[in-house]
This record gives structure tokens, sequence and C-alpha cells, in this order.
């Protein structure tokens, strides 16, 4: 048990959980500010529209105050949270974005006329085309995302991005470990045409790559964000481009440890060990 005067920045989300439960405010105001990001960061895959997303974040965040007390402190709070996301998401009003998924095929057409359009490859290598391929590849996997349901894309989330189990993930998302991975593999059915067939991430003989969407935005005439040299925002970018690397070499650390007091200090560390990513 933490002492009364322990700084909450070192703190469990359960240990703040239980405080606050106590009345400590300071500490529920912790809690928040501790879920917030991942809960947004879902949110925003989830939904594919910031403004949704930031709406959608703070109802979850007071639903998850609201329903403190039903935390029973016999597993993970943070996936605790994940399930009220979850269910909050899947029941939240659909956008005219994800009103029906996607087509495959429209977004693989729209990938195949890019690579078309990037002929001359000597121009990859700018400085500004680097910068701005972070950019392209979040619009990119956004786009994927909205070509799967709600159920699939959520499962794909779960699993591919958090490094959820499939009993984690049944649990989050109210169903049998059975049907999880149904949700799972017909996620990936239906993306593969696209990562496998086409996404230099995914395969380097592949001819996508997120320096050629940039060079096809430009040529359509698109506009996109420019990061000056020097610039907050530019070194903002570098040290998550730096992070992001460090992060994939890490692999998927929460099957690591299956207690889950330590999953939430892991996840604690990867906050501040990635900041400008994760923040």
């Amino acid at each position: 048990m933490s002492a009364p005067d322990e700084p909450l920045g070192s703190l469990s989300l359960e240990e703040l959980a239980a405080r606050g439960l106590a009345g400590d405010r300071a500490a529920v105001e912790a809690l928040c500010a501790a879920l917030q990001g991942p809960m947004y960061r879902l949110a925003q895959r989830m939904l594919g529209n910031p403004q949704d997303a930031e709406d959608c974040t703070q109802e979850i965040l007071v639903q998850i105050v609201t329903h403190l007390a039903q935390f029973r402190g016999d597993g993970s709070l943070l996936r605790w949270a994940y399930t009220i996301a979850s269910r909050r998401l899947l029941r939240a009003r659909l956008s005219r974005a994800e009103s029906r998924p996607l087509p495959i095929d429209d977004v693989a057409r729209v990938i195949d006329l890019g690579v078309a359009a990037t002929y001359d490859v000597t121009a990859l290598a700018a400085e500004e085309t680097k910068l701005l391929a972070r950019d392209v590849q979040r619009t990119c996997t956004q786009a994927m995302l909205l070509c799967l349901t709600r159920e699939e894309r959520l499962a794909a989330l779960l699993a591919e991005m958090l490094g959820a189990t499939d009993t984690a993930g049944a649990e989050i998302c109210g169903i049998q470990p059975d049907a999880f991975r149904q949700r799972v593999a017909r996620a990936r059915a239906k993306l593969r045409p696209l990562l496998e067939e086409r996404c230099g991430l995914a395969g380097p003989a592949n001819a996508c790559r997120c320096e050629r969407g940039v060079i096809a935005k430009q040529r359509a005439g698109m506009r996109l964000p420019v990061y000056q040299d020097g610039t907050e925002d530019e070194a903002r970018w570098r040290r998550a481009h730096e992070q992001l690397g460090a992060m994939r070499r890490l692999g998927s650390v929460f099957t690591v440890s299956p207690l889950p007091a330590a999953r939430a200090k892991l996840w604690a560390t990867l906050l501040a060990r990635f900041p400008d990513l994760l923040a």
C-alpha cells in the first residue's frame, strides 16, 4: 500500500483508483490524466474523426470515474478502462466517415494510383518528403481501419497495436476468445490485399512507400502540413520517429507479463520512455 504523501506520479493506476475511492480528488484527476491518452488514441482509430474522438473520450472518462466503485481491484485497471471505452465506442453514433466500411478495392485503387504517379523515384530522398511521410502513413492506416466493421476494427487495434491476448481482447470486448480470434482473422483477411501485396512497410519488395504517397498528393494538388527546420514541430516529429523505431524493437510487450500490476507499471514506463509518441 502506498504512503499517503507519496507523489501521485509514482503510483500505479490501481493505486490511484483506490485513493480516488477513498475521497482523494487529486488522485481521480491524476487517474483521468493518465487514461486520457490511451482512451483518445483508441477513440481516434475507431471513429476516424478527431472531434468525435475528443467528445467520446470525455464521455468515457466520466463513465470511468462514475463507475470506479465497480472496479474490484482483482485485475488491471487499464484493461477495465479499455472495456468501458470499447463498449462506449461500439455504441457511439455512426459518423458519416464510418457509416459503412470503405470498399477495400477503393483504397487499393488510390494506393495504386499513387504508386503510378511517382515514377520519378529520385525525389524520394527529399528531406521534406521524409518528414511528411509520417502524416501519409497515419492517413493510410486510418483508411485501412475504416475498411473494417467496428467490431473487426476494435479487435484489430487490441490485437495488433496493443498486443492484447485472445483472453484479454475477449474480456474487453465482452465476447468469447474464439469469437475474438475470428474477428481478428476477418480483419487480417480484409487488409491482406493492401498490406501483403502493396505496402512497403509489410514487405520490402512491395512498391508502395509513404514517401511515394507524399509525392502523389503533392502532384494532385493536395495540401500537406510542412514542418520547418528548427521548429518545435519538426523537433518533436524527429523525436517521435526515433521513439517509434525503439518501440517497434520492443514488440508486443503487454504479452510478456501476465500480472495486472506489472502491466500497469509497464504502461507508465512506456509513457515516460516514449513521451513524444504516446503522450
